[in-house]
């Protein structure tokens, strides 16, 4: 998930790996694409959301989403 910070923010793009995981220097790496969203996720409507709502209430430093939480925005770009 790709999600834009500041006014307007929300869920904007989706990261569709192509690969797996390897090792780089610095870290692991994946090959992907992103893949822009045809409806964007807006930050309240994620606020709104039982599911997601702690974790994109305190976003700072986040890169890991709880699986539930990981598959609940595929549910709302779809509806």
């Amino acid at each position: 998930m790709v999600y834009r910070t500041g006014p307007g923010g929300g869920v904007v793009a989706l990261f569709a790996f192509t690969g797996p995981v390897r090792p780089h220097p610095g870290g692991r790496h994946a090959p992907g694409e992103l893949v822009p969203v045809g409806r964007e996720v807006p930050r309240p409507e994620l606020l709104a959301d039982p599911v997601l709502a702690p974790v994109f209430r305190h976003l700072r430093g986040r890169r890991r989403l709880p699986p539930d939480a990981a598959r609940r925005p595929l549910a709302l770009l779809e509806g």
